[in-house]
């Protein structure tokens, strides 16, 4: 089986209420308190929801609960993210953040506008606000506690900000601290005033962490960038968990596994026509996205959600896994090396420090590399790196970097990152972590890295004015064949974090779930891949809201023939589908071809989605190829294809091992 690493998570501080079952499936916005579906939405086991009178929330609460007394309901409520002036009679016009010019700071599509947090009277409305709002609510049990959404603790995330009104633009160290013990004041108040009631957070940081019970993680902060390897499953395990445990309890941290079409800015402020309907089917149908985000947070006892993220969250899309009877967890989540990782490095605090470079004011001490400035106007600047001559990066390689730091003064913002000089920071850094704290702070980086085609990268620390830092140690490896795995009551999780399949023996035959709706084997092919192949006559066209990658390929006369290749992974039967931007221009007779199977497909039908071409039998290791041929009146599109396999990934079989693809997961039940 491999050997095993443990994550460091006590059993004793899960913080579970005992009945607690898994999956834990959260759903952000997808309801209002109006909706009498109370059969599908009980399913949850965290809601958040908006607006609806009393009485909706009477009725909708009651019959949720009634069919799921574990629910945990949620109501948003306003407090960084403000309407309009007119929205919001609340507030008075010297109480919004203000930029130096004197403007208000609008964001988001210009429609959501920031208070100024550090003017008493202001705040003291914001708690008022939110004790009248939750009140009843809170009373009458209908709801667990309050979702307050873009809880940043830096007023500089928005740009230049001017809180006292002189005309200049605030320094981050002079604001942004008090900017975020101004939030921990108003989440203490307004938990007081609701006699202890909930409170989550978006984009919360961890000084927020003992003022509420636990952060949202949108896609982008966490699962998107294990999914995209930017962030191994260790560091989210990490993460995740000190929300869980390290929150006021019960933790109710939930993680988002967005889908990438949701983040493009010219989608952000649109509304319902944020996508395509097709666009909403392939996000749909991304099972191993929503399988591995499934799994890493099954590791962890945080709530999990898949949605499109940025604008459109809530759809309530649900999958066999979440239906799993997974129980109550055995332990926690581990690593099961497959192999032994290779030591790039190994430093400990009193070693030799030839393998760095320290800048100015930078010293080695017995307790670590130490470095800092007291020049609180200084920005940006480095404090120490490792040598590339010494420890080396090698471009195509996967590394993993861990380093134990500690503030030795508070400081704004503290930044580590593997930099290429030759390459420039602006495309090409790697493991970007950020950090900032008061004296004493610890400090811990865990990331995994792949390097450009660039041989001088090098760990560096930075800070920008003033602050110290300590650097007490650092661990380079090259990870090997591993996976992850937690064990439950009724089954396990097993994920696989690494870009190759992996086959994972069992201790003892499990169990697949039974579904119809996954298929075992799925591939793509762009317009844009090697795969894809075409004849004179065709042009790219960008049109990224309606397609697969930035555009595709037009042809306007008849005969041009395009092409797309893929091999078989097993025997049996196919389905191919071709992804079609839609509209009336297209060809109503396009042609296409597999060996001697034949499709004409009228491409007016598409929306930005997939669209059934044809079926076709092939053999494990067959190299096929699905022809176009532009033909009929209109233009002829070439983007994406996809073939799906007959047979169904949760078959319901017994096994003895499993193949797990790159960055993928399994749920697998006891017999």
């Amino acid at each position: 089986m491999g050997r095993t690493v443990p994550v460091v998570i006590a059993l004793a501080a899960l913080g579970l209420r005992a009945e607690a079952q898994y999956p834990r499936i959260g759903n952000l916005w997808g309801v209002s308190p109006a909706s009498v579906e109370y059969a599908r939405w009980s399913r949850y086991g965290l809601i958040v929801s908006s607006g609806g009178s009393l009485g909706t929330w009477r009725n909708f609460s009651t019959q949720l609960r009634k069919r799921n007394p574990r629910i945990v309901l949620l109501e948003t409520a306003a407090f960084m993210n403000l309407g309009k002036p007119e929205a919001t009679p609340f507030m008075r016009d010297e109480w919004y953040l203000r930029k130096p010019d004197g403007g208000k700071v609008i964001w988001w599509a210009d429609q959501v506008y920031t208070p100024n947090l550090l003017v008493g009277p202001c705040l003291d409305s914001l708690v008022k606000q939110s004790l009248i709002q939750a009140d009843a609510l809170v009373r009458e049990k209908l709801v667990d506690g309050l979702f307050y959404d873009s809880v940043v603790g830096a007023a500089t995330w928005l740009g230049d900000v001017d809180t006292d009104r002189d005309g200049k633009a605030d320094r981050a160290a002079d604001v942004d601290l008090r900017w975020c013990d101004a939030q921990c004041a108003f989440f203490d108040r307004v938990k007081g005033g609701l006699g202890g009631a909930a409170i989550v957070a978006n984009d919360a940081a961890t000084r927020h962490q003992t003022h509420i019970n636990g952060r949202l993680f949108e896609g982008i902060r966490l699962l998107d960038q294990v999914d995209g390897g930017g962030m191994s499953i260790q560091e989210a395990v990490s993460i995740l968990t000190g929300w869980m445990e390290g929150a006021t309890q019960p933790g109710l941290t939930f993680a988002i596994a967005t889908h990438p079409i949701g983040w493009q800015a010219h989608r952000v402020g649109v509304g319902s026509t944020v996508t395509s309907r097709g666009e909403l089917d392939r996000a749909r149908r991304d099972f191993r996205r929503m399988r591995f985000g499934l799994g890493v947070t099954l590791l962890t006892n945080a709530y999990y959600a898949y949605d499109l993220g940025t604008v459109w969250y809530g759809l309530p899309w649900w999958y066999a896994e979440y239906d799993a009877p997974l129980g109550r967890p055995l332990g926690p989540g581990r690593e099961v090396a497959l192999e032994t990782p290779v030591s790039v490095a190994s430093w400990r605090a009193g070693q030799a420090t030839s393998a760095f470079q320290m800048d100015l004011g930078v010293e080695a001490s017995p307790q670590g590399i130490r470095g800092g400035t007291e020049d609180a106007s200084g920005g940006w600047r480095r404090l120490f790196g490792t040598r590339p001559s010494r420890i080396r990066f090698v471009p195509g390689r996967t590394y993993r970097i861990q380093a134990q730091c500690e503030l030795t003064a508070a400081t704004g913002l503290v930044q580590f990152q593997l930099r290429t000089p030759t390459g420039g920071w602006e495309k090409h850094d790697k493991g970007i972590r950020t950090f900032s704290g008061k004296k004493g702070d610890r400090w811990t980086i865990d990331v995994t890295v792949k390097p450009d085609a660039y041989d001088d990268y090098g760990a560096e620390w930075h800070m920008n004015g003033a602050g110290g830092l300590l650097l007490k140690g650092l661990t380079v490896t090259e990870p090997t064949r591993s996976y992850w795995e937690r064990r439950f009551s009724g089954g396990a999780v097993l994920v696989n974090g690494g870009d190759r399949p992996l086959r994972v023996p069992l201790a003892q035959p499990m169990r697949r779930l039974k579904s119809a709706e996954a298929p075992l084997h799925t591939a793509e092919a762009d317009d844009e891949e090697t795969a894809f192949s075409c004849s004179a006559g065709w042009q790219s066209r960008i049109r990224e809201d309606r397609v697969v990658g930035a555009g595709y390929r037009v042809a306007r006369k008849p005969g041009a023939r395009a092409a797309w290749r893929f091999t078989a992974p097993s025997d049996g039967l196919y389905t191919l589908f071709a992804c079609l931007p839609g509209g009336r221009s297209w060809t109503s007779a396009a042609l296409y071809r597999c060996g001697a199977t034949r499709a004409v497909v009228d491409q007016r039908q598409g929306d930005g989605g997939w669209v059934r071409v044809m079926q076709v039998r092939m053999k494990a290791g067959e190299a096929r190829t699905l022809d176009l041929v532009s033909s009929g009146p209109g233009e002829t599109a070439a983007d994406a294809v996809r073939i799906e396999s007959a047979a169904r990934l949760n078959d319901g079989a017994t096994a003895s091992a499993v193949v797990l693809p790159a960055r993928d997961a399994a749920v697998l039940l006891n017999r």
